[in-house]
């Protein structure tokens, strides 16, 4: 079974991957909130992962229209029915359940995206933090649309090259590639979603031509991606491990899992399920944790640590129950209030996850984180 669907052209095993992340985000998001930070030291690497496997997706599902011309508005909307529903229910429910109790200009600025530099708040998006790689998406997003004729060939590999410099400028300045997620180093993070975007969309550009990976299991790709998010903090290496990962390893792992197999009908719904839940999972998992919050720091180190598998069974349950009952049939009516563009199909799947068509072809447009 081809991690490929061939009559959809959907990568389903990106999906698988994009859930897998999703909920190592969220588990490193408990291990910070809950006391546990050595636990899951690396867990923003999983954001890099989000970008790269965004603009492969992203150009698997509409580059062939934007290059065309008299797409971009249509593009746009799509992307804000697909982004904006999540967005206005995980910062409304964050913003009720936060303890930390925000004020409601923060609310607003959070709900349309716009940075908070007045607030003395480490976060820019301090009422529901994960949407600060959301609002680099967006932006990416237009930016790669607006000049999908002009970046191609030597100009691409230009605007990675610097991207990629700027991003290890930034990151050696500061000890960290996590660069975008607090004020101080906000204007880095577009050096960071440039370069791993536009890795993702070159990937796909060239994906026909990479001979050298071949069709492998999706399972050892998934532990891969696992094995690397999950290697422990050293003293001396930590930069250097990092970059690595986000400037090599993630993209050589997105072109992976896009060449993979799934060899199980159990595979095969698991990773189904995983593109569901990724998009909520990784919006609401705040929210959830709010409410747990002040109960699990009762519990001794080790009952928190125990308490993120109950904690995580209930942001799935929760992210499944969103997903089905709130997400995709919100979408849907807007997207018949606003009129399908001819040839879209309809919605099916989240994270980042659109259903289009290329041709004849569909395709689903997975997210980013």
């Amino acid at each position: 079974m081809a991690g490929t669907d061939i009559k959809t052209k959907h990568f389903l095993a990106l999906d698988g991957l994009r859930g897998l992340v999703a909920i190592f985000v969220m588990l490193y998001h408990y291990t910070i909130f809950n006391g546990l930070e050595h636990a899951l030291p690396r867990g923003y690497l999983g954001v890099d992962f989000f970008f790269v496997l965004s603009g492969f997706v992203i150009a698997h599902a509409y580059e062939a229209k934007l290059q065309k011309g008299g797409f971009f508005v249509t593009y746009c909307l799509q992307r804000v029915i697909r982004l904006w529903p999540l967005i206005l229910l995980s910062v409304t429910s964050a913003y009720i359940l936060s303890p930390d109790k925000k004020e409601l200009y923060e609310y607003v600025l959070n709900l349309l995206m716009i940075p908070d530099f007045y607030t003395p708040d480490e976060s820019a998006f301090a009422v529901n933090h994960p949407t600060w790689s959301l609002f680099y998406e967006i932006v990416i997003n237009i930016f790669y649309a607006f000049f999908i004729l002009y970046f191609v060939r030597m100009k691409a590999y230009l605007l990675i090259l610097v991207s990629g410099i700027g991003l290890c400028i930034s990151a050696f300045t500061v000890h960290a590639t996590s660069v975008g997620t607090v004020q101080a180093t906000f204007a880095a993070g577009f050096f960071r979603v440039a370069y791993s975007y536009y890795a993702g969309v070159l990937l796909w550009r060239f994906k026909d031509k990479i001979k050298f990976i071949g069709s492998i299991n999706i399972i050892y790709v998934a532990l891969l991606l696992l094995v690397m998010l999950s290697v422990p903090k050293f003293s001396n290496f930590n930069l250097i491990y990092d970059l690595v990962f986000v400037l090599l390893a993630c993209p050589i792992i997105v072109i992976m899992g896009a060449k993979s197999k799934i060899q199980s009908r159990f595979t095969h719904n698991l990773c189904k399920i995983g593109g569901d839940i990724s998009y909520p999972l990784y919006l609401l998992h705040m929210s959830v944790q709010f409410v747990f919050h002040p109960y699990v720091l009762e519990l001794s180190t080790l009952g928190r640590v125990l308490f993120c598998i109950p904690q995580l069974c209930v942001d799935i349950l929760v992210s499944m129950i969103i997903f089905k009952f709130y997400d995709v049939p919100v979408r849907s009516y807007l997207n018949k209030f606003f009129g399908k563009p001819q040839g879209t199909q309809k919605i099916a799947s989240p994270v980042k996850s659109d259903e289009i068509s290329l041709g004849a072809e569909n395709a689903r447009s997975l997210r980013d984180v």
